[in-house]
């Protein structure tokens, strides 16, 4: 059985044109058309409703070459299509604004274009609804668009669900184009953004305003005025300054790996925990290390505090200042040494060396052991004695007295004689007792001669004094 509802279609018509002169001419149209069917036929269903509606308004004057058009274009449809059983519904509206000027003397055409479409269908599979937004401009080859797009769709047969929003943003200039955007969509399981964009800011704009968060796609880089971050994972990781409570790195490096450049690096893998140096990480190319037993391999050492060793090994020590044993301090540096030779008036003592004694530097009443010595020469001639003599003092008071060399000089006082000529070294050790006061121990030579013999050369060099002593603890 086949039944015919209706079929029409309206047409309303309002014209009013504008003669204004010879060729000008305007015109302002509003125009409807409305369409209507509907029709069931057998199991078929075809139902459709539309309406346009048209507003426009134009001015042409082909004289000088102007033309304008503002034009509204709205169309609303509806329709219930298909069999009764696998119905097809659908409901919109398209609305299209347009602006437009063309001056033909100058070849330039401005456009500007608004387009909406609103749009909803069902069927017994599915169901999609769709919002799309076009704002178009135009001048002289130039363009300028953005499309904005809603949608959301349920298609029981492939199983798709999705709701989507996505920003489209293009220019054309000079030939060139250039697009960009972004969106927004979620199929249920996953939840995406994504922006195609040169730079993507989070903050406020304006005077004293800050934005903390910039991400620039032109250079890869990310910018953050501050961040917390629970974990980071990080390939290369450059920094000014870092505060963290806990930095777990594989390897920590200040250059390249294999650089040639000076670096040092710090890893958990590998033979050096801690290494210093440059080129490839081995021990010739090492400056110093510290290998993952913990053993320290350096060239100079220099340490500013205490040094705690179960034992140490050296070819040669030099102590500086003072050698700690067993909370007892042997006072091994107070001393001194020179290798000048100076010459001395004879038949006087000469101070040759000194070491001053700070207070509070010993014990009290500690014995000391005092080292001390010097090479000597001198030349006579004449007829009598001649010695050489070594006196130790503290505190100008003599602790020890000698007569190193006597000799007796038989040469008579005449220039075709050769003088003796005599050298040695003198060393010697002997043990003393200081307290705790500042203290001066002095090491003076001295050449004598009696009335008939005359002295050439006298000198000493090579000079040294020593001492060694427990040091008092107050004064470490």
């Amino acid at each position: 059985m086949a039944r015919v509802a209706f079929d029409n279609v309206q047409i309303d018509a309002l014209p009013s044109l504008f003669e204004i002169g010879q060729t000008e001419s305007a015109d302002a149209v509003r125009r409807q058309y409305a369409v209507q069917r509907a029709e069931v036929a057998n199991d078929n269903v075809d139902i459709v409703s539309t309406q346009v509606d048209i507003l426009r308004s134009r001015f042409n004057d082909p004289e000088n070459g102007v033309a304008a058009l503002a034009e509204r274009v709205e169309t609303n449809f509806t329709s219930i299509q298909g069999a009764r059983d696998d119905l097809s519904v659908q409901s919109g509206q398209l609305v299209e604004i347009t602006a437009d000027i063309t001056d033909l003397n100058s070849e330039i055409n401005s456009r500007a274009t608004i387009v909406q479409l609103q749009d909803a269908q069902a069927d017994n599979a599915s169901a999609r609804a769709q919002l799309s937004t076009t704002l178009r401009s135009e001048f002289d080859g130039d363009i300028a668009a953005l499309d904005q797009s809603l949608s959301t769709e349920i298609d029981s047969v492939t199983g798709k669900i999705e709701s989507m929003y996505a920003v489209r943003l293009q220019v054309d200039n000079d030939g060139t184009r250039y697009i960009g955007g972004y969106g927004l969509s979620n199929d249920g399981t996953t939840v995406q953004a994504a922006f195609d964009v040169d730079l993507f800011s989070i903050g406020r704009l304006g005077a004293g305003k800050v934005q903390p968060f910039i991400v620039d796609t032109s250079d890869g880089n990310v910018y953050i005025d501050r961040a917390m971050i629970a974990v980071l994972n990080a390939g290369e990781l450059s920094a000014i300054t870092t505060k963290t409570g806990t930095l777990q790195v594989d390897r920590l490096t200040t250059a390249a790996p294999n650089s040639t450049a000076g670096r040092v690096e710090l890893s958990g893998q590998g033979s050096y925990a801690l290494w210093g140096g440059s080129g490839s990480k081995t021990s010739g190319n090492a400056k110093w290390y510290v290998d993952q037993a913990g053993n320290f391999v350096g060239r100079d050492i220099t340490a500013r505090g205490d040094v705690e060793a179960t034992s140490v090994k050296a070819g040669t020590v030099n102590i500086i200042d003072e050698l700690m044993i067993q909370g007892n301090a042997v006072v091994v540096p107070i001393g001194y040494k020179s290798d000048a030779k100076t010459n001395q008036a004879g038949d006087v003592w000469a101070e040759v060396a000194r070491i001053n004694v700070p207070a509070g530097k010993l014990r009290s009443a500690t014995p000391a052991f005092v080292s001390f010595g010097f090479n000597y020469e001198f030349e006579v001639w004449g007829t009598g004695n001649a010695s050489v003599g070594v006196r130790l003092l503290i505190n100008g008071s003599i602790e020890y007295e000698y007569i190193i060399e006597k000799i007796l000089v038989t040469n008579s006082n005449s220039s075709s004689l050769v003088p003796i000529n005599r050298s040695g070294a003198y060393n010697f050790g002997r043990q003393i007792t200081l307290g705790t006061s500042a203290a001066t121990v002095a090491l003076e030579a001295e050449f004598y001669t009696t009335n008939n013999v005359d002295n050439g050369e006298r000198a000493t060099f090579n000079r040294y004094m020593f001492m060694q002593a427990l040091k008092n603890s107050a004064g470490m």
